[in-house]
């Protein structure tokens, strides 16, 4: 799941930047104050107006995944103790003549940017249209305004700032996500992992029949418990449910002892209380036909009052877990129409010439390409072969990958179909160099 990765929001960035700023701004004495100062107070209105719109928005009706969002890896109340930063200001300061800084020129292009900071009243009643901004504001920084006054409201922003951060603070910890939310919340992050990882959990898991069960139906059923307690440990040392297991010691878990009995759990973490953990897997998951089954509204309940411990890691391996006992389930139905497609397909092969590896060939000239497969893979097994059906596969003269039964109505199948079907996979790097060797025609 290599697209779901946890990365600082922009909310923690813009915070960081800004307390780096300013901090190492007070550890400097330069000749251009000043112009320090200004930088300062741009950069600090530009983050509060950022920090004011997530205020405005928390006020009105937002998506629930939004206010996940917005403090997934940020405390607001701690943010606005941290930038508890002061520049000192001398009320009998008298400013002396000061050089302009190295950097004055960058820094007229964007004066007019910073003018909007000031009210009227700061830039004592001077107003202007925007080309006369820079001129009006360097007269004021040469002749009328000290340090001492930008310093001054540099900190009075910072303040502002502060108490943004702590009305963000305050209207999140009071939020109560209802049951609705919560599914609503749910059904955005599953969204988010279908997109990213939905196939590739498809794909281990067709692996998983092909490597431990041969692709034999029999097999694959009788496996299909053992899949299940397999999948439901990897989820619990995900560290999922972790936040519940710390808070539930003095929980009863012999409510589910009738479900658990029938589970078997093979090497979990020496110390891991695997019981305790389907114990606070049950408060989220439902259990219907020998199977557990996602509460949607409660799972996003849990994300949002556990969004500090719960990172989207987490979030990614529930949705694995869910995606995967899903696919378990279906494949524990009973499938008629799939053995009735199975005899017919037995039948046509018995009974006419027509073969089912012709069904998935659309090359223009079928037998050129049967005549030029032979070449290819008569007499050879294993990797050799799957990487000559990858290579037919990825130039376009094959509808899809074969199957084991689809080979076997054309080829002799030497030795095992677990190789060949894993070097058909075109997610491993080693298939894909060996099939980048091979030249179909």
């Amino acid at each position: 799941m290599e697209g779901l990765r946890q990365k600082k929001t922009v909310y923690l960035e813009a915070l960081e930047n800004l307390f780096q700023e300013l901090t190492s701004a007070r550890s400097m004495s330069s000749g251009g104050r000043k112009f320090l100062l200004l930088g300062l107070l741009y950069d600090v209105h530009r983050v509060h107006q950022f920090f004011l719109q997530i205020e405005s928005n928390l006020s009105e009706s937002i998506a629930v995944h939004n206010l996940l969002q917005y403090d997934a890896d940020v405390d607001y109340g701690q943010w606005s103790v941290r930038l508890d930063i002061k520049f000192d200001v001398n009320p009998f300061y008298l400013p002396e003549e000061e050089e302009e800084d190295a950097n004055a020129d960058s820094v007229k292009d964007t004066l007019w940017h910073v003018f909007d900071t000031f009210s009227r009243d700061e830039l004592k009643g001077i107003s202007c249209d925007r080309t006369g901004n820079v001129q009006a504001l360097m007269n004021l920084l040469t002749n009328d305004l000290s340090a001492d006054q930008l310093a001054l409201v540099l900190n009075e922003s910072v303040a502002a700032l502060r108490e943004s951060l702590i009305k963000i603070h305050t209207c999140i910890g009071r939020h109560r996500m209802t049951l609705d939310q919560g599914e609503e919340l749910y059904r955005y992050e599953r969204e988010l992992f279908a997109k990213e990882c939905g196939s590739s959990v498809i794909e281990e898991f067709e692996d998983w029949k092909v490597n431990s069960c041969d692709e034999n139906e029999e097999v694959i059923r009788r496996n299909l418990k053992g899949k299940y307690c397999t999948e439901m440990l990897a989820f619990f040392m995900s560290g999922f449910l972790a936040p519940r297991i710390s808070s539930q010691a003095e929980t009863d878990t012999t409510e589910f002892d009738d479900e658990y009995e029938g589970l078997r759990f093979y090497n979990p973490p020496q110390g891991m209380d695997v019981k305790a953990h389907y114990s606070a897997l049950r408060e989220i998951f439902d259990y219907k036909d020998g199977i557990v089954v996602p509460k949607a509204g409660h799972i996003g309940k849990y994300f949002f009052k556990h969004r500090k411990e719960v990172t989207l890691e987490h979030r990614a391996a529930l949705f694995r877990f869910v995606r995967m006992i899903w696919l378990i389930e279906e494949e524990r139905k009973p499938k008629p129409q799939m053995a009735i497609k199975e005899k017919e397909e037995k039948k046509i092969v018995a009974t006419t010439s027509i073969n089912l590896f012709h069904t998935i060939i659309q090359h223009e000239e079928p037998e050129k390409l049967i005549k030029r497969l032979h070449q290819l893979i008569d007499g050879r097994k294993g990797a050799d072969v799957g990487c000559v059906l990858l290579k037919c596969f990825q130039d376009g003269h094959l509808t899809r990958k074969p199957k084991q039964k689809e080979f076997e109505s054309e080829f002799t199948l030497i030795g095992g179909w677990k190789a060949i079907h894993n070097y058909m996979n075109e997610n491993d790097e080693n298939a894909l160099d060996r099939a980048n060797k091979i030249i179909v025609f």
